[in-house]
């Protein structure tokens, strides 16, 4: 009886239509792309791997940021409704996908040609599990050791000769924060990749009911 009395009001606070605000459409957006590519990963350094692959994919690379007209830049939804990119971009696309999955210390490393680099390229380093990690969609993808181990700026350039050794042997690059311009909610993304809608729609009924009411004096 007990069990049934659960699962009947579990049933009434998670079925139904949800008003969801624009930033909240946003970030459900993202977080089923997450979810559909990566909810078999526990690792989360593993899980941006896969989004690397996929955003190598689905975000096309334009050259001399020849961007179609009307090509939307405003927000990492906008760009990759839209399918174009370019480095800069990219990074902060990975920028996003980290902060959704819990992980915002991040760097993004603009190389140029004329500080000593090899070539002009910007890619993003993500701070997960108390290590730097490079993810690159528009070029390199990432870097492994011979144990598959996904490696940061400083361990790849250990090797001097490599292109990104070059760029830092030069001083070839500067370092930035990227824009933040990934949607914010108060949405965990995990439970919601363990409870997919019903969790949304019961994170909604929650803070409705504990919200403060303001009352109108009339």
């Amino acid at each position: 009886m007990q069990t049934l009395v659960l699962y009947l009001l579990f049933y009434i606070m998670t079925v139904g239509d949800v008003d969801l605000t624009s930033e909240e459409q946003d970030w459900l957006f993202l977080a089923e792309i997450l979810r559909d590519q990566t909810s078999c990963i526990e690792d989360p350094a593993e899980k941006l791997r896969s989004m690397t692959e996929w955003l190598r994919v689905n975000v096309k690379h334009v050259p001399g940021g020849r961007y179609p007209e009307g090509f939307d830049q405003t927000s990492i939804v906008t760009i990759i409704k839209g399918g174009y990119g370019n480095c800069g971009i990219q990074s902060y696309n990975m920028v996003g996908f980290a902060q959704m999955l819990g992980y915002p210390k991040h760097r993004v490393l603009h190389h140029r040609k004329r500080k000593g680099a090899p070539g002009d390229h910007t890619f993003a380093e993500i701070h997960v599990n108390g290590r730097w990690i490079i993810y690159d969609p528009d070029k390199f993808l990432y870097f492994t050791d011979e144990s598959d181990r996904l490696l940061g700026a400083e361990e790849v350039a250990e090797n001097p000769e490599s292109w990104v050794g070059i760029s830092f042997r030069n001083h070839g690059f500067i370092t930035m924060e990227s824009a933040k311009n990934a949607p914010a909610t108060d949405f965990d993304y995990y439970r919601y990749e363990k409870l997919g809608m019903p969790y949304i729609r019961l994170a909604l009924k929650m803070r409705a009911w504990f919200s403060p009411k303001i009352s109108e004096d009339k």
